[in-house]
């Protein structure tokens, strides 16, 4: 039995709980591969909360199933995508855009890690009548 069978959240809570939790033990470590992993899976996330965002629209919200006959795909595979079981790549991310009808718009803003400033991507979807403030803040 895992430890997160004994809660009573609901199983996407407890993907993304799980994800999270080996997301914490990766940057406790100084290894460069698992703080890339780390980095992997956060963007994931990120971008798959953006899907559930686009899916839970509230003139027309998408199941998980109708997600996975747009995309072609089993809804097994749809939850292992949420999930983190099965890596996103870019055919998907394309794929995504078709079905809602939204470009993926991939930008760098600044991290940090430790002292040092680094460039780190992002995904953010707009719509097409997105505020300019907020592309001028992204873009510049």
């Amino acid at each position: 039995m895992k430890p997160w069978e004994a809660t009573n959240m609901n199983s996407k809570d407890r993907n993304i709980d799980e994800l999270l939790k080996g997301a914490k033990e990766a940057l406790k470590s100084q290894n460069e591969e698992e703080i890339f992993e780390f980095e992997k899976i956060k963007f994931q996330i990120d971008f798959m909360q953006k899907v559930q965002l686009l899916m839970n629209d509230r003139y027309k919200p998408m199941s998980r199933q109708e997600l996975a006959d747009k995309l072609g795909v089993s809804k097994s595979m749809v939850s292992q995508l949420f999930s983190g079981d099965k890596k996103i790549n870019i055919d998907f991310i394309i794929k995504i855009q078709n079905i809602f009808n939204k470009k993926v718009i991939l930008t760098f803003e600044e991290k940090r890690v430790g002292n040092l400033k680094t460039p780190k991507p992002f995904v953010k979807t707009l719509n097409q009548g997105s505020n300019r403030r907020q592309m001028s803040r992204v873009s510049g």
